[in-house]
């Protein structure tokens, strides 16, 4: 779900411009009637269109939209999607990108890898390609390039795995701080995702259950701790100059989290060690909350 919310905020950014007709086309699993980014509360309705395909047919979406630049926010497989970027090419539609990986293999016009470290670009990248890596071009919330409008509380844990959690990992970390005396007279925070199931942790009146808000940035100015998977949500507690403490939900995350603590950005969940204090509240990753703007202008750049 975290890169349904990345992609709403630069559609939301091209929208408001109001210099270019933005469609969305959504796939899902079979059955699902109602797909997870239209539930999502920064979904507006304002959009020129939207477009629910089951099992996107790129095809019937181009002769369909006759849009000049698709955008792709999921995971392209080079065995099962060359032949999607084939069609798309051979009627001169443009490809952008928004991942974490670089799609060596994809002949794009744009790749955004919204990730805080710059990866190596390989040799097999075609020259014409446009490629924005690292913490500028994080397509967080604008918000945290701006001076905090909530204060900081002391007593305030933020539990944030995105939007899904498969693992239910809440469970455990929910049951551990509940568990810990340093945590007696806290706030708990945990943020429901619209992909999650409900909670089935102990009542307990330190927790306190956010259903689905529209935005983190008030959750995270005022949390003193933030514990988050790999995604886009601990880059915000990052950017909020929180106390971050990270666990991946899969392999890629994993990865991401190991690269955060080497540059001392993070810590790994569990435990949360109160001897290694706060990082400075300066040192945010170089995340300036512009990122989206940034994207934005370079697919309007494609156009």
């Amino acid at each position: 779900m975290g890169h349904v919310v990345r992609s709403l905020r630069v559609i939301l950014e091209l929208e408001a411009q109001q210099d270019c007709e933005v469609y969305i086309a959504g796939r899902w699993d079979d059955g699902a009637d109602d797909p997870l980014w239209r539930r999502h509360p920064l979904h507006l309705q304002r959009f020129t269109g939207q477009l629910a395909v089951p099992h996107v047919d790129v095809e019937w979406l181009i002769d369909r939209v006759r849009a000049p630049l698709v955008v792709f926010d999921l995971l392209l497989e080079s065995h099962r999607d060359a032949e999607w970027l084939t069609h798309l090419r051979e009627r001169n539609v443009k490809i952008a990108t928004l991942h974490e990986h670089v799609f060596p293999w994809a002949d794009v016009a744009l790749a955004v890898s919204p990730t805080i470290f710059e990866q190596p670009i390989e040799a097999t990248v075609p020259a014409s390609r446009i490629s924005l890596q690292g913490a500028p071009y994080l397509l967080v919330d604008a918000a945290y390039g701006e001076p905090p409008q909530i204060a900081r509380q002391p007593n305030t844990v933020a539990v944030v795995m995105g939007g899904a959690d498969p693992a239910n990992l809440r469970l455990d970390i929910v049951n551990r701080l509940c568990r810990d005396p340093r945590f007696a007279d806290w706030r708990i925070a945990v943020v429901q995702g619209p992909a999650m199931s409900a909670p089935d942790w102990a009542a307990d009146d330190r927790i306190d259950l956010l259903e689905q808000p529209g935005s983190l940035v008030h959750l995270f100015q005022e949390a003193a701790i933030a514990i988050t998977n790999g995604g886009t949500a601990c880059y915000e507690a990052i950017a909020a100059g929180c106390m971050v403490y990270a666990t991946p939900q899969n392999d890629f995350e994993d990865e991401v989290i190991a690269l955060l603590i080497t540059g001392r950005l993070c810590q790994l969940w569990p435990p949360i060690r109160w001897e290694d204090g706060r990082l400075p509240p300066d040192d945010r990753g170089g995340i300036d909350g512009r990122g989206v703007a940034r994207v934005a202008q370079a697919i309007r750049g494609l156009l």
